[in-house]
């Protein structure tokens, strides 16, 4: 690496390091860069770029924390993009030379950094992926880019082998229906839906589609309720693949499954990443913010009690109330919706309707000039403007800024996107009414209401 390099702190979470993807693909875009990171996430970025640049763990401890700054030293690092939050990672930055180091200035690290973000209210309150893309955009671009979470091709194909993980995965995996399951969550029982609720719904599925098999995906920690839940399926073939895949085998075996019945983990990340269908269950957190970033193929499941997103780790309640409210029919349903085949209407077209239109600093661009305003919220007027501009409902984005205008319209068409701006409806993770998306700003909402219309298109 003889170049000037950049030094990309990721995160150490599995959901996290997927969510920082977009980010860390437009950080790297034509530059030589070092990623450093811990746990899943180091694994992770192994796995996905590993073979094209350095990947370095940062392991807890003095002398290993001297030996990765060491080792840092000996590349020309320019700037350093630290996406988490510790003050860990910008001291080993400034300890390591590196002149440059943006972040967001928390946990007491801003004067240890040279470019500072301030976390305002409208990127904490909208969905992950775009907390992350906030410090990789160049300052004061009007419309970022943005792309969906993804996972590199070779990681799905042939090169990844799958043997020895299962004697029995290749037949299961050649069955009309695959479904995979992922009962655990690592930030705390908490986020776990009930075996019980599993069982039901994978067996609903399997009864309504005539049979196939379930995929129990999880790492070591979790194989007690991997093979609990194995024993309660009653419909199809069940392997418990728990404690058995390295991130490259999950990868590949997610890409060839049917549908993910999940937890809010790192694995339902995975899998909207590899664009899999996904149905999710949430219950201590909050769907905006960290909901399967993949709404052409997502739905997710939550019963909405009323300490709900509290964010904790364990249930302080005798008797977890998160899920009560989800049933097994109503898994049922979505999942049968998620597997519902998608086609666009004939002589119909895909749009964007923004109501009730563009603000000033967007409408004059040229990207604009596609966008149909709709001044009034009322439903007979958006059926007006579907029919008279042609077209199709499910493939057609609504973005508003105001949460009301969404809740009116919703059922009217296949995809919402809420634009927060400046404006953080204090309901918002309380309310019963879930937008497709959460963006923290005009320009992020609508570049990721244009790369949803390219991914309908062409699954379509």
């Amino acid at each position: 690496m003889k170049h000037p390099a950049l030094l990309i702190r990721g995160v150490n979470w599995l959901g996290d390091a997927v969510m920082s993807l977009p980010a860390l693909r437009r950080l790297m875009e034509g530059r030589d860069a070092v990623i450093v990171a811990r746990n899943a996430g180091y694994q992770l970025y192994k796995a996905f770029f590993g073979d094209s640049l350095p990947v370095l763990e940062d392991v807890k401890g003095f002398k290993r924390r001297l030996s990765l700054i060491r080792t840092l030293t000996g590349f020309p690092l320019e700037k350093a993009y630290l996406l988490q939050n510790s003050f860990g990672a910008a001291l080993i930055a400034l300890l390591s030379g590196v002149k440059e180091r943006i972040g967001y200035a928390r946990d007491a690290r801003g004067p240890l950094l040279t470019g500072k973000f301030k976390p305002s209210p409208n990127f904490l309150n909208a969905h992950e992926v775009f907390y992350y893309l906030n410090i990789s955009a160049p300052p004061g671009a009007p419309l970022p880019e943005y792309s969906y979470p993804s996972v590199p091709e070779d990681l799905t194909g042939d090169k990844v082998s799958l043997e020895g993980v299962h004697e029995d995965l290749p037949d299961a995996l050649k069955a009309d229906l695959v479904l995979a399951c992922a009962p655990g969550a690592k930030f705390g029982g908490a986020k776990k839906a009930p075996l019980e609720l599993y069982a039901r719904a994978l067996d609903l599925v399997l009864e309504e589609r005539g049979g196939g098999s379930v995929l129990i995906l999880g790492g070591a920690e979790e194989r007690g309720d991997a093979a609990a839940l194995r024993g309660m399926i009653k419909k199809g073939r069940a392997l418990d693949l728990s404690g058995r895949t390295s991130v490259r085998q999950i990868t590949k075996t997610l890409s060839r499954t049917t549908l993910l019945l999940t937890n809010d983990s790192g694995l339902m990340h995975l899998g909207a990443a590899l664009n899999i269908k996904v149905l999710a269950f949430f219950g201590p957190t909050s769907p905006i913010t960290t909901g399967p970033a993949s709404p052409g193929n997502a739905l997710v499941l939550r019963s909405k009690p009323p300490c709900a997103p509290c964010f904790k780790g364990e249930c302080p309640l005798k008797n977890r109330v998160c899920f009560n409210g989800v049933s097994p029919e109503e898994a049922l349903e979505k999942a049968s919706r998620l597997l519902e085949p998608k086609s666009i209407l004939p002589e119909k077209r895909a749009g964007i309707i923004y109501a009730p239109s563009p603000p000033p600093e967007l409408s004059a661009l040229p990207e604009c000039r596609d966008i149909l305003p709709l001044p009034s919220a009322a439903p007979g007027d958006l059926e007006e403007l579907l029919s008279r501009e042609f077209l199709d409902p499910a493939f057609t984005v609504l973005i508003a800024d105001d949460l009301e205008t969404l809740k009116k319209l919703n059922s009217r068409v296949g995809h919402t996107v809420l634009s927060l701006g400046e404006k953080v409806p204090e309901n918002l993770v309380q309310d019963g009414f879930l937008p497709h998306m959460t963006a923290p700003t005009p320009g992020f909402a609508l570049a990721y209401a244009r790369e949803l219309v390219r991914r309908l298109l062409s699954a379509s």
